[in-house]
């Protein structure tokens, strides 16, 4: 995958995929929390990177070398701040070897793990 179309297709794709994530949790979470966990599945996904750039060997430096953004972008996405930049964080995920659809179903399951005991602990 190394053609700018083809980043181009993934990245249309991975769109679809988040816009539909939050389609089927919007009924199931309130406006207020909305924010919170999208913010939760970024801090997820964020640690999923640097756990998987550490495990590579890579730098910040030698990643955002690799995709051509600064450190302090990386620094951004590993700290949870994923949805700025929902391509270069694809471009970051692929150079790492991970599936994009995959580390967001991990971490939206994780969330929703999250969620559900803290609705039980509020109802009991």
């Amino acid at each position: 995958m190394d053609t700018l179309l083809d980043y181009y297709r993934l990245n249309q794709e991975f769109k679809g995929f988040i816009s539909n994530l939050i389609e089927e949790k919007r009924e199931k979470i309130d406006s207020d929390l909305r924010e919170v966990y999208l913010k939760t599945i970024g801090i997820f996904v964020g640690e999923l990177i640097r756990f998987r750039r550490n495990e590579v060997g890579f730098r910040q430096i030698d990643m955002a070398a690799e995709i051509d953004v600064s450190t302090s972008f990386i620094c951004d996405v590993e700290r949870g701040k994923i949805w700025r930049n929902t391509f270069k964080v694809m471009q970051l995920m692929l150079a790492l070897g991970i599936n994009p659809v995959s580390i967001f179903s991990v971490a939206e399951k994780k969330v929703r793990a999250l969620y559900r005991t803290r609705q039980s602990k509020l109802t009991h």
